[in-house]
């Protein structure tokens, strides 16, 4: 369960790379909507995560074989993407813990989180 968790979290706190200014946080903001998928050799790999325009994503954890769906929001402020995930197991727990971006492009996402763990992800659509 907290390696879920903790998964989901790696994949979706970050911060945008970008420079300061409302067009660049648009960009920024236009580039995470879709679906992402996780790639590369991990327990989590084939996870999604879906951004849309009203600030919701929704979260297909694939850990070990296993699915859990999750909810939550997100929001851009200057370059830190806020996001909170709404766990469904044990009292629909809240879920905060940043990251950044360290790429963002049209096709790839790649995050750090504060311990270092790196996701990679690839635009599904």
């Amino acid at each position: 369960m907290k390696a879920i968790t903790l998964a989901v979290a790696t994949l979706l706190f970050a911060c945008v790379p970008v420079a300061c200014g409302p067009k660049a946080r648009d960009d920024s903001e236009n580039k995470l909507l879709g679906v992402w998928e996780v790639v590369g050799d991990h327990d989590i790999t084939g996870s999604t995560v879906e951004f849309t325009r009203e600030g919701k994503l929704k979260v297909v954890d694939v850990y070990k074989g296993r699915k859990d769906f999750l909810d939550g929001t997100y929001t851009v402020d200057g370059d830190i993407l806020k996001v909170v995930l709404i766990h469904p197991v044990g009292g629909k727990k809240e879920v905060k813990e940043p990251c950044r971006i360290t790429e963002l492009t049209h096709n790839d996402l790649v995050t750090e989180d504060e311990k270092g763990r790196v996701e990679r992800l690839k635009r599904v659509h």
